[in-house]
């Protein structure tokens, strides 16, 4: 189909070429004509072959002319358009490949970091459970050797009671009394002299010896000794006295150093040991001296007691007589009174039973308060 305004400008050319009026606009009307096809090839020869006149050639030669313009200009831009066309598939391939090849890079980097991930913790795993493994196997070795620790015991335990069994009353009572001199805590700090008397003969005999180097017998220079102590002035005996004083001091804090290197539950044990110790071995040893040993609560008759004899009422009277009285007294209080010594005697007994439990870790089992009866 040809357009409308390839319609006029075909019509001019014709009637120019007809009658011999062609004008330089009509000749440019004519070279517009090649942008648009007119006729096909086959139109113009068709009237050159049926003898028209020479201008009817001409205008069909004309006409050829423009539509072969015509037939190049459209399959120009056919050309073009399908160039176009193949380039934009050629973008559009290589965007699409573009983007595959990114999607691959970034699947690709996600199962890199998905397989280093993966890696990391199952090496995390590894190492948690061989650390697991580890643990488990101390723990193993760790009862094994308590066990082993706890038999060995029960088996020296069961030789020395075998041991023990063989043995003669004679042997088990000197064996028990190593074990009570090891429990007893014997080894006291040494003393200072804390008597003139006896800071004399230590200053008179120290360092004294006998011609073959054995110590002086004191049974031998007693006497002189004595001679010489009763002959001192009072200066010098003054200053035996304050030299006395001072070691007694300087012992006090030995000896409560002493105490306080030792636990209180210790104390306790070691004056057990030594009450057993006098008992077998027939010996005299003093009890330590420990502040720290909670002390046993009084009932509330020997608080009341205790209160009477401050008084001074009963001073001069035979211990018998006062007992008794004391015993009336007691028996013969009101209630309201008597409350008032059980009160102070429950207010020591808990006291008691709460130090023994916070220095000696003991439970007390509680009693109640004691009530004489009359003599």
């Amino acid at each position: 189909m040809f357009s409308l305004r390839s319609l006029r400008i075909g019509a001019t050319a014709a009637r120019a070429l007809t009658y011999g009026t062609v004008t330089k606009s009509a000749a440019n009307a004519l070279t517009a004509t090649t942008a648009t096809a007119l006729v096909s090839n086959q139109v113009s020869l068709g009237v050159f072959r049926t003898g028209q006149p020479v201008r009817s050639f001409v205008v069909a030669t004309v006409l050829r002319a423009a539509a072969t313009t015509t037939a190049g200009e459209t399959k120009k831009t056919t050309k073009t358009k399908k160039s176009k066309k193949t380039k934009g598939k050629k973008m559009a391939s290589a965007s699409s490949t573009k983007a595959k090849g990114a999607t691959k890079k970034k699947t690709a980097a996600g199962d890199v970091t998905k397989k280093t991930k993966t890696t990391a913790s199952e090496k995390a795993a590894a190492v948690e459970k061989k650390k697991a493994a580890a643990d488990k196997k101390k723990a193993t070795a760790a009862k094994k050797k308590v066990a082993a620790a706890k038999a060995a015991e029960v088996a020296k335990k069961k030789k020395a009671a075998a041991k023990i069994k063989a043995m003669t009353p004679e042997e088990k009572t000197k064996l028990r009394v190593r074990e009570l001199k090891k429990a007893a805590l014997l080894k006291e700090p040494a003393k200072l002299p804390e008597h003139p008397w006896i800071l004399f003969i230590a200053e008179k005999t120290k360092g004294v010896k006998t011609a073959d180097g054995a110590r002086a017998n004191l049974g031998k220079i007693m006497p002189e000794l004595s001679q010489e102590f009763k002959a001192l002035s009072p200066q010098e005996v003054q200053r035996l006295r304050d030299t006395a004083d001072q070691n007694r001091g300087t012992n006090a804090k030995d000896y409560e150093a002493w105490v306080e290197s030792h636990t209180a539950a210790q104390t306790v044990a070691a004056n057990r040991a030594r009450t057993r110790l006098n008992r077998i071995a027939n010996t005299r040893r003093r009890l330590i001296h420990d502040a720290r040993i909670p002390k046993r609560p009084t009932s509330s008759f020997s608080i009341f007691t205790k209160e009477r004899w401050a008084t001074n009422e009963l001073s001069g009277r035979p211990l018998a007589e006062a007992a008794r009285t004391l015993a009336t007294e007691w028996k013969s209080l009101p209630a309201t009174e008597r409350q008032h010594y059980d009160d102070l005697a429950k207010t020591l007994s808990e006291k008691y039973t709460q130090e023994m439990v916070t220095i000696l870790g003991r439970p007390v089992s509680q009693s109640p308060s004691p009530t004489p009866s009359s003599p």
